[in-house]
């Protein structure tokens, strides 16, 4: 039965004569993601064009093909909800090849890209020949946007260019996250010259509020998220609460407020969301002892299972 369906849609080859051992048919376009062939040729312009248009300017020396990298990325059956990770970012191709694989498989397949901070300028000084003009551009582009010129700047403002271009070819932005390497944003405790009450007084003076000064919310926010077991990928939302901030990880699984000024009102309201864990800083309660002992019962009696304060 199946060799007469195959020949009614003509899908078995005859030969001449009975000599020719007769074969099925399969055509190429039904196979061409996974029969790849051992040379596969691609212009290597096209991708420098494309990235000069996305940029408006050549900043990037020999840019992997995007085009090519998702065509390999299909053969290989990444699909569905797959990680692509991508230790040597350059120019953020392999962000572009995913996002193209999604728009043609309508999958949605994510990618990590780490990419070190390599110097521009440094770069410049060794560069000769077109690389020299190439690396210059990169580093007026990036100075114009006040960004730190270096290679990973290049692959972050790929993927925001991305983000709002039609070269994707999207219904809708898939978004990114950034994260830099740093240190903690809480002080340690520094040791060092303890034994004298000058010393001490010092680091007691300091850790009134542990949390370096020029740190960002999201900065701490992350760094809470990652000591308290949560991946970078979970869903924070944002939440105004008696006119201060609050962020909601994981659906209310956890609740982080790191506003100075705390009030009894506001500990009511993040109790009555009934989270399962609450962060605050320690700096919020300003050395109200009465007032964190009120926050420690209020959550108790709420059935949060974990309140800290950082």
């Amino acid at each position: 039965d199946t060799m007469k369906k195959l020949i009614q849609e003509n899908r078995v080859h005859f030969g001449a004569d009975e000599t020719t051992v007769p074969c099925r048919k399969v055509y190429l376009k039904e196979t061409e993601t996974q029969s790849l062939t051992s040379i596969k040729f691609q212009d290597g312009r096209a991708a420098s064009k494309r990235l000069q248009t996305l940029f408006g300017a050549k900043v990037f020396t020999n840019p992997k093909d995007e085009v090519l990298i998702s065509t390999l990325f299909q053969a290989m059956g990444i699909s569905g909800e797959d990680i692509i990770l991508d230790f040597f970012a350059g120019s953020g191709s392999t962000y572009h090849a995913v996002q193209k694989l999604n728009a043609k498989c309508s999958s949605s397949c994510r990618s990590i890209l780490v990419q070190l901070p390599e110097s521009l300028p440094d770069m410049l000084a060794a560069a000769a020949g077109s690389a020299k003009q190439v690396t210059q551009n990169a580093i007026d582009y990036l100075s114009a946007l006040g960004r730190p010129t270096n290679v990973f700047e290049i692959c972050a403002e790929r993927a925001r260019l991305l983000n709002h271009s039609d070269q994707l070819s999207l219904s809708s932005s898939p978004g990114f996250r950034l994260f830099r390497l740093n240190e903690s944003n809480f002080r340690s405790w520094d040791s060092s010259g303890s034994g004298t009450v000058a010393a001490l007084e010092n680091q007691l003076a300091l850790h009134v509020d542990h949390v370096k000064h020029d740190r960002t919310a999201n900065d701490i926010l992350y760094e809470i998220l990652l000591k308290a077991g949560f991946p970078l990928t979970t869903r924070v939302e944002e939440k105004i609460m008696s006119g201060t901030r609050l962020f909601s990880v994981a659906d209310g699984a956890l609740v982080i407020c790191l506003e100075h000024e705390l009030s009894l009102d506001l500990i009511r309201g993040i109790a009555d969301l009934k989270p399962e864990r609450v962060v605050m800083l320690d700096s919020g309660f300003a050395g109200n002892d009465q007032l964190k002992a009120n926050a420690v019962q209020t959550f108790k009696n709420k059935g949060v299972e974990s309140f800290r304060v950082v």
